[in-house]
C-alpha cells in the first residue's frame, strides 16, 4: 500500500520540489469544500465529493502524463464519479436506506437523484457538460464508461485505491466513506424537501416540475462551484509560502465591527451637520428605518424602492454592514448595472470602509483559459485559474454582468465565485435594468440564493420592476422570509420632497412625432435662454455622435459660451469617472451662481441611473418609463433650483434600433403607458409619468409572455436557456426518439450550451488595460510578467482594474495591443489613447463595446 503514498497529484516539471502527494490533495480539498460547504448545510455533501474528484489521478496513464512521460490525453476526473455507483450500491442494504425513505416520506428516485447531483460535479470539474448531449446520449453514462478500452484498470487498481483512501479516511476522521455518503444523503434529503417547497408555491404544475428541475441544476451548480474554489485553492497554493488569504469567522468580525463604526461615524456627521435641509432630516429618518430592517432578517429578497437622490447607495451600504455584523455574514456584495454607477459609488463606498478589504471588480483582465474536459494543460490551467479574481475579499463591488456571469456562464472562474455568494448580502442596486429575456432565470436564481444559500439581498431603485407580478409571470421571485414581508420601507411619506422635476411630451398628440437633429438642438437653444445646463440621454453611439456634432456645429450654440462634453465608453473607468467629477464640480457652482458658461452632456444610458449629477434640464430619447424616471434623477437633484428642473421625452429621427431588440420591445411598451395618462393634446405638455411606471412593466411583461417564450432566453425558434436548465424538454424527445425509450436519469440539462449562450449583454469582448495616467503600473507589471512573478502579476492586476476597456474581438485593434503571458493579458499602445477623448484611433472607436 506504500507505493499509493507516492502518487502524485500535482508536479512541476521545471522544478521538482514543486509536487504533491495524490493522497494529500485529496484529504486537503475535501476539508475546504467541508467548510464552506457547512454554510449551507452540505458538509458531508461536499466533503466527499472533495474526497473523489481526483481519484482517477491514481492511474499509471496519469502518473506518466504528470512526469512529462506521456502527451496524449487524460481522463482523470471518471474514476470518482464511477466509484459512487459502487458506494450507492453497497450501501443501500447497509444503511437500511429503505426503510428510510419510507420514514421520510420520499420516493426510491430520491437516492437515485442524489448519486446523480454528486456525479457532475466530479465529472465537470475541469469543464461543463451537456447530460443529453449532441448526438443525443446520455453523456453522464459515456463519461462513466472511460474504462471499457482497457486504457484504465478502474476494476483493479482504481478500486484498490479507492479501498486505501477509505482505510486511510478511517484513520484521519473515524468514520468510513460509506458513513460520509450515508450522511451526505440525511442532507440531501432536508434540502431536496426544501427544494420541492419552492417548486409547490407556483400555481401550475409543468411550472412547478420545471421550478424544480432549475433548482436541481442550482443545487449542482454549487456543489460544483465549492469543490472547485477548493480544489482550485488548494492546487494553485500547496507550494507557496504566501497563500491566497481566505478570512476566517473571527477575522470577518473584526472587519465588520470596524465597518459598522466607520458607517456610523458617516451617520453621526449626518446627523450633526448644521443647517440640515428638510432633505437632509429625510434621508438620515429613511436610513434609520432601513437600518432597523437589517436587525430582523438574517435572509431573503427585498425590495428596496427609494426616490432618486434619496440617499440609497448609503442607506443600502449601511443595511449591508449591520446586516453582516448581525447574522455573521461572509461578503458584502454590491452590483450595478452602469459601470458609470459603479466607478462613481464605489469611489463613495472606499471613501468610507477603506480599500483595504474592498475588491473593485468591472471585467476579467485575464482571458480565461478555456477548459476542455480532461484534456487541459495542468501546469497552464492553475496559473490563469490562480490569477483570476475569486471574490475572497469581504466587500466586493462589481457589475451586474459579472455578477450574472457567475450564476449562468460555464468558465471556470465564474463557477468558482459561485460558492462565494454563500451567506451573503447582497446590493442589485438599479434592478429594473436587467434585460426582459433574463427574468425568469433570474427569478429562481434569487429564490435559490436566498432559500438555499443563505443570502439576504436588495433590489434597489426608483423604479421597482415588480419580478413578483403573478399576473404577468410565471415565474415570479419570491420576495421576504418567512414573514413574507417584500418592502424594506412600505411606503414614503415625504415623496412630495422628491418631487423636483416635472416630465413634457414632445411625441406629440398619437405620439408618433419624430424629430430631427435641428429640431432637437433648436429646442434646447430655446430652454437655455433662461437655464445654465442641460443633459441629452440617447439609446445609441451613433444618435451621441450626432447630437453632439449638431451642437457642436451650431452657431447659435457656439455664441452662447457653453462646454459641450461627450462622455463614451471609450473611456476607461478612472478617465470617465474624473470627467465626471469635474463635471459635478461645474454643475455645483453653477448652482450657486458661480460663472456663467453653460454645459451641454451629450452621452448614452451610461450616466441616466445612480450618478449624482444636478442639471437644470434633461433631454431623453424615447426607452423605458423606467429609464426616463431615472434620468430624471439626473434634474434638479438637490431640490436647490428655484424652479423645478425640466426632462422632455422625445423620439429621434436618426436613431435606429434594428440591432437593439430589447429597447425596441421597451419603447412600444412605454408608448402604451404614456397613452394611459392622458387623452389631451399632449404635444410640449406637463405629464404624470411615475403613474405610468407599474403599468409599463406589466405590459412589458405580458407582451413578452404572449409573443413568444422571451421570458425564457430564447436561443432560437425552438430552444431556450430556461428550458436547458430545467426540463430540457428537446433533448429528452431526441433521446426517446434515438433510444427507443424513456430517459430513466432525472437529471437532463443541457448545462454547458445553457452556458455557453447566456449572455446579458452579447458581445464577444475582449478585455484591454489602458495607458491613462498609470504608467509605473504597467511597467511594473510588464517587470512582474518578464519575471514569471505570479504574486506580483496578481496584486497588479487588480490595482489596474480601473483602467480597462472592453473591445470587440476584431483583428483591426491587434497593431495597437500587447498580448502578454500566452496572449492572457492584453495592453493598448500609448498612441491608441487620448487624455481627453479615450481610445483616439477610429478604427479602434468603431469597436468599443
Amino acid at each position: 500500500m506504500s507505493e499509493y503514498k507516492n502518487l502524485l497529484a500535482h508536479y512541476d516539471q521545471d522544478n521538482d520540489i514543486k509536487k504533491q502527494g495524490l493522497v494529500d490533495h485529496l484529504f486537503e480539498v475535501s476539508k475546504r469544500a467541508k467548510d464552506i460547504g457547512s454554510l449551507v448545510n452540505l458538509k458531508s455533501l461536499c466533503e466527499l465529493v472533495g474526497l473523489l474528484h481526483d481519484l482517477g489521478k491514481n492511474s499509471d496513464l496519469f502518473q506518466l502524463y504528470i512526469k512529462g512521460e506521456y502527451s496524449g490525453k487524460v481522463n482523470h476526473s471518471s474514476a470518482g464519479a464511477k466509484i459512487l455507483e459502487y458506494i450507492e450500491e453497497k450501501s443501500r442494504n447497509v444503511y437500511n436506506i429503505d426503510k428510510l425513505l419510507k420514514n421520510e416520506k420520499v420516493k426510491i428516485r430520491v437516492w437515485h437523484l442524489y448519486k446523480e447531483i454528486l456525479q457532475y460535479p466530479i465529472l465537470a470539474h475541469h469543464g461543463l457538460y451537456d447530460i443529453i448531449d449532441n448526438n443525443f446520449d446520455y453523456h453522464t453514462e459515456i463519461r462513466l464508461e472511460y474504462d471499457k478500452n482497457g486504457e484504465y484498470d478502474f476494476q483493479g487498481k482504481g478500486l484498490n485505491f479507492f479501498i486505501f483512501l477509505n482505510k486511510e479516511y478511517k484513520v484521519i476522521s473515524g468514520k468510513s466513506i460509506y458513513d460520509l455518503y450515508y450522511e451526505g444523503f440525511i442532507e440531501f434529503i432536508k434540502i431536496y424537501k426544501k427544494l420541492k417547497k419552492m417548486a409547490s408555491r407556483l400555481d401550475d404544475k409543468l411550472c412547478k416540475k420545471k421550478a424544480l428541475n432549475f433548482y436541481y441544476g442550482a443545487l449542482v451548480r454549487l456543489l460544483l462551484s465549492i469543490l472547485k474554489d477548493a480544489d482550485i485553492y488548494d492546487s494553485s497554493n500547496y507550494y507557496r509560502k504566501n497563500k491566497d488569504k481566505v478570512y476566517s469567522k473571527d477575522e470577518l468580525n473584526v472587519i465588520w465591527k470596524q465597518m459598522q463604526d466607520a458607517v456610523e461615524d458617516l451617520y453621526g456627521r449626518f446627523n450633526n451637520k448644521l443647517n440640515k435641509s428638510e432633505l437632509d432630516r429625510v434621508r438620515t429618518n429613511l436610513a434609520n428605518e432601513i437600518h432597523r430592517f437589517s436587525q430582523n432578517h438574517n435572509y431573503g429578497v427585498y425590495k428596496l424602492s427609494m426616490p432618486v437622490g434619496s440617499g440609497k447607495t448609503y442607506a443600502s451600504l449601511r443595511y449591508a454592514i449591520a446586516n453582516s455584523v448581525k447574522f455573521n455574514k461572509s461578503r458584502v456584495f454590491y452590483c450595478t448595472a452602469f459601470l458609470s454607477v459603479l466607478e462613481q459609488n464605489a469611489s463613495l463606498i472606499k471613501r468610507v470602509l477603506g480599500d483595504k478589504y474592498v475588491l473593485e471588480h468591472h471585467s476579467n483582465i485575464v482571458e480565461n483559459f478555456e477548459e476542455n474536459g480532461d484534456e487541459e494543460d495542468e501546469k497552464e490551467y492553475l496559473i490563469y485559474e490562480y490569477l483570476k479574481e475569486s471574490w475572497e475579499s469581504p466587500v466586493v463591488l462589481t457589475t451586474i454582468v459579472q455578477f450574472s456571469n457567475t450564476l449562468f456562464k460555464d468558465k471556470s472562474s465564474n463557477i468558482r465565485r459561485f460558492a462565494k455568494l454563500i451567506n451573503s448580502v447582497i446590493i442589485m442596486d438599479e434592478v429594473q435594468s436587467l434585460p426582459t429575456k433574463v427574468i425568469y432565470n433570474f427569478n429562481l436564481m434569487t429564490n435559490f440564493l436566498t432559500n438555499i444559500m443563505n443570502c439576504n439581498i436588495l433590489h434597489c431603485t426608483a423604479t421597482q420592476p415588480n419580478l413578483d407580478n403573478k399576473v404577468a409571470l410565471q415565474y415570479p421571485c419570491f420576495y421576504g422570509d418567512h414573514s413574507h414581508k417584500s418592502f424594506i420601507i412600505d411606503s414614503i411619506q415625504n415623496a412630495q420632497i422628491f418631487d423636483r422635476v416635472d416630465y413634457y411630451n414632445l411625441l406629440g398628440e398619437d405620439l408618433n412625432t419624430v424629430l430631427s437633429t435641428e429640431e432637437i438642438v433648436s429646442h434646447i437653444k430655446r430652454q437655455l435662454k433662461n437655464e445654465m445646463s442641460v443633459l441629452i440621454v440617447l439609446n445609441t453611439k451613433k444618435a451621441v455622435s450626432n447630437i453632439y456634432n449638431g451642437l457642436l456645429e451650431d452657431s447659435e450654440v457656439q455664441n452662447l459660451d457653453s462646454e459641450i462634453i461627450y462622455l463614451t465608453t471609450n473611456q476607461c473607468p478612472k478617465h470617465r469617472l474624473e470627467i465626471i467629477e469635474t463635471m459635478k464640480q461645474r454643475l455645483e457652482n453653477l448652482r450657486n451662481g458661480k460663472g456663467q458658461r453653460k454645459l451641454i452632456c451629450v452621452s448614452t444610458k451610461l450616466v441616466e441611473a445612480g450618478v449624482d449629477i444636478d442639471f437644470d434640464l434633461v433631454y431623453r430619447s424615447l426607452a423605458g418609463i423606467d429609464s426616463i424616471i431615472q434620468c430624471g434623477g439626473r434634474c434638479n437633484r438637490e431640490g436647490k433650483k428655484f424652479s423645478k428642473g425640466k426632462l422632455f421625452i422625445f423620439e429621434y429621427e436618426k436613431e435606429s434600433l434594428k440591432y437593439l431588440p430589447d429597447l425596441e420591445k421597451q419603447k412600444i411598451a412605454a408608448k402604451s403607458a404614456l397613452r394611459i395618462l392622458t387623452r389631451k393634446r399632449l404635444m410640449d405638455t406637463k405629464i404624470n409619468i411615475e403613474k405610468a411606471c407599474d403599468y409599463y412593466f406589466t405590459k412589458l411583461f405580458s407582451n413578452e409572455a404572449v409573443e413568444s417564450k422571451y421570458l425564457e432566453y430564447p436561443i432560437n425558434k425552438e430552444e431556450t436557456v430556461f428550458n436547458l436548465l430545467t426540463t430540457n424538454p428537446n433533448g429528452v424527445t431526441y433521446y426517446k426518439n434515438k433510444n427507443n425509450k424513456k430517459p430513466s436519469f432525472r437529471l437532463r440539462q443541457a448545462f454547458k450550451t445553457a452556458a455557453i449562450h447566456f449572455d446579458l449583454i452579447k458581445e464577444d469582448t475582449i478585455n484591454v488595460i489602458v495607458p491613462y495616467k498609470n504608467n509605473e503600473l504597467i511597467e511594473s507589471l510588464y517587470d512582474a510578467i518578464d519575471s514569471n512573478n505570479y504574486s506580483d502579476i496578481k496584486v497588479l492586476l487588480k490595482q489596474l482594474q480601473p483602467y480597462t476597456i472592453a473591445i470587440r474581438r476584431l483583428d483591426e485593434y491587434g497593431r495597437y495591443v500587447s498580448k502578454e503571458l500566452d496572449d492572457e493579458i492584453c495592453i493598448l499602445s500609448q498612441e491608441a489613447y487620448d487624455e481627453k477623448v479615450g481610445l483616439s484611433k477610429g478604427e479602434l472607436q468603431l469597436l468599443i463595446c
